[in-house]
This record gives structure tokens, C-alpha cells and sequence, in this order.
């Protein structure tokens, strides 16, 4: 087994174990040596961030869409990714207000915005908000700080976001008020109720 495949076996079955004593049982060595190489192996990874997640290519069409010319036309090709909000369970550890972490079930969570191209590639990502922080809020802060190098677009290229983000001159949401969700769609009867309605569904559905 090579290096890489050691690296991935060892992180999967961290992640997959429930407690650091579950880790210990499987390869048989203390709790702080599980804690201290798997700290390590995160490490790694987070160095080699540049190379695993790059900004999309803003000079061409995304190879989803113009495979996909039957549904989605020419409306996306200036679109160059999505970009959403998520919710990871974390604990938090010398931070000032670990209750802002807290959901209202009593469970911890950092909000993580990421971007991600329509091969399913992700572009960028920023972690460390608190769970209580509303993704408007996440987002802005990533595309406002330079330290955070969030990839922005050139004039004319868009990110796709939902009802949750503001359209600006480098995000565009659906039209509000209507059908968005795919799931609303199909529990629905009848068809398309105009232009706006089958953008709504195509933007969706990317």
C-alpha cells in the first residue's frame, strides 16, 4: 500500500470511527497519537489545498452545459459554477462564544460556504463561521477579504446561488416568489407557467 492509499485508509476510518477510543482499538495505539496524526494528516491536506481546489476556467463554457445544449440552451454559458451555504457538525475549542456554534436542537455546527463547478469540482471553500451565522453573512465576508481569496469572476461570468444570496454583479438567484425547488416541481400539476417559471427549474436544477 502506497503513501496516498495509507493516508486515505487512516482518514477514512477516523472519520467513519464515533470516538477517538473506536480509532485506538483499530490500530492499536493511544489516543494521543491517533489525535496527533490525524492533526498531522490534516495538515498535509490543507497544504495541498492549491493544488486539489482551483478557481474555475472562466474562459470557456462548462463541458456540463454544452453537453447538455437539449436543456439548458445557451442561458448558463456564462455561468461558472455554484455556490451555497452547509452546515458541518464541529465541536468548538478556544473560541469566545462556543454557543453561537448551537443550533437549536443543542448541536454544534460551523456554517461553510462553498463554490463548486457543474463537473462537480469544488472551487473554493471557506470554513470557521459559527453555525448561527446566516450564509449572507459567510458569503460576503469571503468575497470582502482579500485574505480569504475568494475566486471572483470577471465582468459578464456569474455564480449560480439560491433565494438566500442577493443578485450582484457576480451572483445570480432565481426570480423570487415561485416554483424553485426540484422536489416542488414535481409534486405540482401541470406545466411551465412562463419564462420565469422554466428558469427557475433549469436554474435549479444546476
Amino acid at each position: 500500500m502506497n503513501v496516498p492509499e495509507q493516508v486515505f485508509v487512516f482518514l477514512t476510518i477516523v472519520a467513519q470511527s464515533q470516538t477517538n477510543r473506536e480509532a485506538q482499538d483499530v490500530w492499536q495505539h493511544s489516543g494521543e497519537t491517533i489525535s496527533r496524526r490525524f492533526s498531522d494528516v490534516l495538515d498535509a491536506i490543507c497544504a495541498l489545498h492549491d493544488d486539489f481546489i482551483k478557481p474555475p476556467n472562466y474562459d470557456r463554457v462548462s463541458d456540463f452545459v454544452r453537453d447538455n445544449r437539449h436543456r439548458y440552451g445557451t442561458w448558463f454559458d456564462d455561468y461558472v459554477g455554484a455556490i451555497d451555504g452547509t452546515h458541518i457538525p464541529c465541536t468548538p475549542i478556544g473560541v469566545q462564544n462556543p454557543i453561537a456554534y448551537r443550533n437549536r436542537k443543542g448541536v454544534n455546527f460551523q456554517n461553510i460556504v462553498a463554490a463548486c463547478s457543474f463537473n462537480m469540482k469544488c472551487t473554493y471553500i471557506l470554513t470557521g463561521w459559527e453555525g448561527s451565522a446566516h450564509d449572507t453573512r459567510v458569503l460576503k465576508d469571503a468575497v470582502d477579504k482579500l485574505k480569504f481569496k475568494f475566486p471572483h469572476p470577471p465582468p459578464g461570468k456569474y455564480y449560480l446561488v439560491d433565494t438566500t444570496y442577493a443578485n450582484n454583479a457576480c451572483f445570480l438567484a432565481p426570480y423570487r416568489g415561485g416554483t424553485y425547488h426540484l422536489p416542488d416541481y414535481r409534486k405540482r400539476s401541470g406545466g411551465f407557467r412562463g419564462p420565469r417559471d422554466i428558469y427557475n427549474y433549469k436554474h435549479s436544477s444546476l
